[in-house]
């Protein structure tokens, strides 16, 4: 259970802080144009789902022990873990956030932490794109799986 925090804090931290860099300054650059609030979660919906995939990626090739970061294979429980890992940490940011940040009110900017419900979008997205990285590495798992069951069945037994 240690080796699976510690792979879902190295993944959120590696992430999270160039993600949140990232779209504070998309969102300055087009603030020059005129702050809209949907442009700016867009703007953190896009850059959430892209991290929660790099997330889940760096987490689970780290939990695994991978050489390369693209190949390794997880079972779907052990990323299942990964991911309710995640999402708790997802859930004690937020809640330090607001103890630190919102419960005096949110600030009047766009750019996450500040901004409570840009924040909580964000994290979300970050969920969904975890979720979304965990389906693919399923699929991948099934699939070797299946070559695996494949090979098995056309190699010849001795008897």
């Amino acid at each position: 259970m240690l080796k699976i925090a510690q792979s879902a804090a190295i993944g959120l931290v590696m992430w999270l802080i160039p993600a949140a860099i990232t779209g504070m300054l998309v969102i300055l650059f087009f603030g020059f144009f005129g702050e809209d609030d949907l442009l700016s979660f867009a703007v953190w919906l896009v850059i959430g789902i892209f991290t929660g995939l790099f997330v889940f990626n760096t987490g689970a090739a780290w939990l695994t022990d991978a050489k390369d970061p693209g190949d390794f294979v997880i079972t779907p429980a052990l990323g299942l873990r990964l991911i309710v890992v995640q999402m708790l940490m997802l859930a004690g940011l937020s809640l330090c956030f607001y103890w630190l940040l919102w419960s005096e009110g949110t600030l009047e900017d766009v750019i996450v932490p500040g901004h409570m419900w840009q924040t909580l979008f964000f994290f979300a997205a970050v969920g969904g794109g975890m979720w979304l990285g965990r389906l693919m590495s399923v699929w991948e798992f099934e699939e070797a799986e299946g070559r695996r069951n494949a090979v098995s069945r056309d190699t010849p037994r001795k008897s």
